[in-house]
C-alpha cells in the first residue's frame, strides 16, 4: 500500500499505535504480528476482520489509502511522507 518500516499506525478505536516492520508485519507492544492478528485483538473478536478500516496513516483510513492506490488516483499522503514503497500494508 506504499507505507514504509518504521511508519507508525493509529488504532481508531483507540489511542494504540503499531509500527510497520514490512509488507506482512507491524509491531505493537514489542511483539510482531499481521495487523489482522492485532485488529482482532484490540477488538476482542474470536474471528478475524478486514483491518483497513480500524487504522490510519497520516490522518487517513487505511482502507481509502487502499482504494486510492488501486483506482489509480495519486496518493498524496504517502508522497508528501516520502514514505512510498507500493509492497505495503
Amino acid at each position: 500500500m506504499g507505507i514504509n518500516p518504521g511508519a507508525e499506525l493509529l488504532f481508531t478505536e483507540g489511542s494504540q499505535t503499531a509500527i510497520v516492520i514490512n509488507e506482512k508485519w507491524v509491531r505493537y507492544q514489542g511483539r510482531e504480528m499481521s495487523l489482522t492478528d492485532l485488529t482482532k485483538t484490540l477488538l476482542g473478536l474470536t474471528y478475524s476482520v478486514q483491518p483497513t478500516p480500524y487504522w490510519t496513516f497520516n490522518g487517513r483510513i487505511l482502507k481509502d489509502i487502499y482504494d486510492d492506490l488501486h483506482s489509480g488516483q495519486p496518493n498524496s499522503d504517502l508522497a508528501d511522507e516520502d514514505a512510498t514503497n507500493t509492497n505495503f500494508v
